[in-house]
C-alpha cells in the first residue's frame, strides 16, 4: 500500500518534471529569441538613423532643434513600424488558417 502511494507520488512528480522541463525551454527559446531581435533591432535604428540623416543632409534641410529631429526620426520609424507589424500579422495569420 505505502509502495503504491510512494510509486504513484514518483509517477506523478517526473510527469510534472518533464513538463515543466518542456515549458522552460520553450520559454528560454522565446527569451532568447527575444534578446536577438533586440540586439537587431537596436543595430537597424543606427543604420536607418544614419541614413536618414544622410538624406535631411542631402536635401539641405537644416534643423536647428535636434530634439525636435529626433522626435521627427521616432514619429516615422514608428509609423513604419507599425505599417511593419500590420503586414506581417496579416502574413501571419492567413498561414495559420491554412
Amino acid at each position: 500500500m505505502v509502495k503504491q502511494k510512494i510509486l504513484a507520488a514518483k509517477n506523478h512528480t517526473k510527469k510534472h518534471l518533464n513538463s515543466f522541463k518542456t515549458e522552460f525551454k520553450k520559454h528560454m527559446t522565446i527569451a532568447i529569441t527575444a534578446a536577438f531581435a533586440f540586439l537587431i533591432a537596436l543595430v537597424w535604428r543606427d543604420a536607418i538613423q544614419e541614413s536618414i540623416n544622410a538624406f535631411v543632409i542631402s536635401i539641405g534641410i537644416q534643423i536647428q532643434n535636434v530634439y525636435l529631429y529626433k522626435i521627427y526620426i521616432a514619429i516615422f520609424i514608428t509609423i513604419i513600424g507599425v505599417i511593419a507589424l500590420i503586414i506581417f500579422s496579416r502574413w501571419g495569420a492567413k498561414r495559420a488558417k491554412t
